[in-house]
């Protein structure tokens, strides 16, 4: 039988060679890169909610140290205009912490360290109120040992926001 590409079986075995076994190595490579494609998307997306969910809890630590600041410069000097700000952070930040409730819905642990922050500030909540009605029952009230009390409790907080932050980059 004679080698030459006019015979059937010759010319499939040069086709299979030339055509078919490159081209069926291009689409399984094809397949690889697009599933690597997919699977850094997906590790992209990852990183996005935990980036969002740190720059919420960053923002609820903001608004929780705004109300610090302001009930200290109120108990310092009196004047009532320093508690705007903290009137404005008691209101936001109960919706901010919903918000990154939801966003951490799937993470137990983490919504367990938000209820223990929440119970930590509703503790300093009642706290600043009572700080607030002996100073305006008092204008010459100086604040002197309960000052610890109140910065035990922010304290608290603020090492529950830094775990929690850091159990966030964690999961990066």
């Amino acid at each position: 039988m004679p080698t030459t590409p006019n015979n059937p079986r010759i010319f499939r075995q040069l086709l299979v060679r030339n055509i078919t076994f490159p081209l069926a190595l291009g689409v399984v490579s094809a397949a690889l890169f697009v599933g690597l494609v997919l699977y850094l998307l997906a590790a992209m997306s990852v990183v996005e909610r935990t980036d969002q969910v740190i720059a919420r809890a960053y923002a609820v630590q903001k608004q929780d140290l705004n109300m610090e600041s302001s009930l200290r410069g109120f108990l310092l000097n009196g004047d009532s205009r320093f508690l705007a700000p903290y009137e404005q952070s008691k209101v936001d930040i109960a919706s901010s912490v919903e918000q990154l409730r939801e966003m951490i819905h799937a993470n137990p642990a983490q919504i367990q360290r938000i209820e223990r922050i929440l119970g930590l500030q509703e503790q300093w909540n009642r706290y600043a109120v009572e700080q607030i009605a002996i100073k305006r029952d008092n204008p010459s009230y100086n604040i002197g040992a309960q000052l610890e009390e109140g910065r035990q409790l922010k304290q608290s907080v603020r090492d529950e926001f830094d775990a929690f932050i850091d159990t966030e980059r964690r999961l990066r």
